[in-house]
């Protein structure tokens, strides 16, 4: 059971960074012939990607937007599943934004 919920929310977390990841590039998309700049444009958008995680990671607990202290009931199997639920949310609301907003830059192209 642990292993088909840890592979759903994997791919629930997976589905929410691509959004992510693909708005950043439509936002700010790289028409070079030159490898290293399309590379550049890849990595930076990871790297943006990666610093997000991290700090939401560590800014929702320090904010006490953590359910094991909001509900220090729960089992821990629920309060690790609600946590990454919350920020598999956010991850999903923050990658709407740029997602939106560069189709419509790609689309004035």
């Amino acid at each position: 059971m642990s292993l088909l919920a840890n592979t759903l929310l994997g791919s629930l977390r997976t589905l929410a960074s691509v959004a992510l990841i693909l708005g950043l590039a439509f936002i700010n998309p790289i028409f070079a012939e030159e490898s290293r700049e399309r590379n550049l444009g890849m990595t930076m958008n990871l790297i943006v990607v990666l610093f997000a995680t991290i700090g939401l990671e560590i800014g929702s607990t320090r904010l006490g937007l953590s359910f094991g202290k909001i509900l220090p009931s729960l089992n821990q199997f629920t309060v690790f599943l609600c946590d990454h639920l919350l920020l598999t949310a956010l991850f999903s609301l923050i990658g709407i934004a740029p997602l939106y907003l560069g189709t419509r830059k790609l689309s004035r192209i």
